[in-house]
């Protein structure tokens, strides 16, 4: 039986793997898009109709002015007290989606940006490396 010296194995796993990651890619930016559309909408209810709010979808949190966020914070915290009374009141008109919803809102306002990490990225087997104990040798006793 001849070999086959073209095996695609190699480049399949890899072409998947790729496949795979770009799928995932999509998937985080659609659900941080969504997450922007959702303090969008919460804002708008609020009452912060401004220009930057307006712009909010297509330049996301960072363009917020620090007096927008806490103006924003306020009033969201405002909205879950009284959500929170609702709740402990048994209030028929308690929205379990709102209060998501402005919780969802309250944590993307919080957020800090992300920071680059200081320290270099290493390698799976340069980190694995690092944990290896140095060359103790282990004598086994002779049992009969």
């Amino acid at each position: 039986m001849q070999k086959n010296f073209l095996s695609l194995d190699k480049t399949e796993s890899s072409l998947a793997k790729a496949v795979h990651r770009y799928v995932n890619l999509l998937r985080q930016q659609e659900k941080d898009n969504a997450s922007i559309f959702e303090l969008y909408k919460v804002l708008v209810r609020l009452g912060f109709d401004c220009q930057e709010v307006l712009r909010l979808p297509e330049r996301g949190t960072a363009s917020l002015s620090q007096e927008l966020r806490i103006a924003a914070r306020a009033a969201i915290e405002i909205q879950l007290q009284a959500m929170g009374r609702q709740v402990r009141q048994g209030g028929h008109q308690y929205d379990i989606n709102a209060h998501i919803a402005l919780k969802r809102a309250q944590a993307m306002l919080d957020a800090k940006p992300a920071e680059k990490a200081a320290e270099p990225r290493f390698s799976g087997s340069q980190l694995n490396a690092r944990f290896k104990r140095a060359g103790r040798v282990r004598h086994r006793e002779n049992q009969h």
